[in-house]
Formats: C-alpha cells, sequence, structure tokens
C-alpha cells in the first residue's frame, strides 16, 4: 500500500471536511465525543491558506489529515512555548485504521519537526485510553490532563532537539 503525503489545497477542503465527518461519527459511535460534528469547512480552509493541513493519499483518494503549526504556549503547560508544533486534528479513515498507518502520520509529524529543529505537542480527549497508549508508544511524553470546555484532554511532547 503506497501512501503519499502532501499539503492540502484549497480544492481539498470539501473532501477533507467530510473525511472528518465519517470519522468523527465513528469517533462518536465509540462514545469519543472530542470533536463536533459537522465540520466547518471554512474552518478547513482557512487552515489550507496557512499551509498547515497535511493529506495522506492513496491511489489520488484522501485517506487521511492532520495539521500542523507553530505555536506560542499552551494555557496550562508552561513546558509549551515558541519552540513547538502543534499537531492536530490527526484523522484516517475507519477503513484504514490497523494498518500502521497511524504510525506513518506520526513519524511524518517527527519527521517535520526535527527538520525545523522544533518539538511537537499533541492532544487528545483524557478518556481515550488506546489514542494515549498510542501516543506514549509513539516517543510521545504525557506532560498532563488538563481541563478542556466541558471534557479533560491529555497533553503530550516530542522533543525533536
Amino acid at each position: 500500500m503506497n501512501i503519499d503525503f502532501d499539503i492540502a489545497k484549497t480544492e481539498n477542503a470539501r473532501e477533507i471536511t467530510e473525511l472528518l465527518n465519517a470519522v468523527t461519527l465513528w469517533l462518536h459511535q465509540k462514545s469519543i465525543m472530542q470533536w463536533q460534528y459537522p465540520w466547518d469547512q471554512t474552518v478547513i480552509e482557512q487552515d489550507i491558506s496557512q499551509n498547515s493541513v497535511k493529506i495522506l493519499l492513496i491511489d489520488g483518494r484522501i485517506i487521511g489529515t492532520f495539521s500542523i503549526k507553530q505555536i506560542k504556549s499552551y494555557p496550562w503547560a508552561s513546558e509549551i512555548h515558541d519552540d513547538f508544533l502543534y499537531v492536530y486534528r490527526i484523522a484516517l479513515h475507519p477503513d484504514y485504521q490497523g494498518k500502521g498507518i497511524g504510525r506513518q502520520i506520526i513519524q511524518h509529524a517527527v519527521h517535520f519537526g526535527q527538520t525545523r529543529k522544533m518539538n511537537l505537542f499533541l492532544n487528545c480527549w483524557a478518556g481515550n485510553n488506546t489514542l494515549r497508549k498510542f501516543y506514549s508508544n509513539s516517543g510521545f511524553e504525557h506532560i498532563g490532563d488538563f481541563p478542556e470546555n466541558d471534557y479533560q484532554i491529555s497533553a503530550f511532547c516530542f522533543r525533536c532537539k
């Protein structure tokens, strides 16, 4: 299975939004409510305009996406500052989960950070033990659980430098 990574373009916004909606509904069926349904395509378009959105393609079809951008700080974690890239909105179509592609996404993000000599930061719903374990097994350090709206998030960092 040959997977290509690319920077999303404006014309990909609708397909990315559809992918995010499909993944969100799948997560909701598993009682993981971190993301709200439906996604607002204009939010995706804004991130695309800043070259923050990456896509994963198989045979020209978008099967996954993630976004990555520099952050200046994180309200609850003093160790997060301007040498961090925030990796967020990681989504892989349910048909492609469990095939090692999630690990490829993380490896791609780590390489992106290493080439820029920047550390990585990401988070997930604190109740998603599978994802928390995945991030820890991928070399991310758990830096704590923090309140976010009406739930807790687990924050992780990867030191690239």
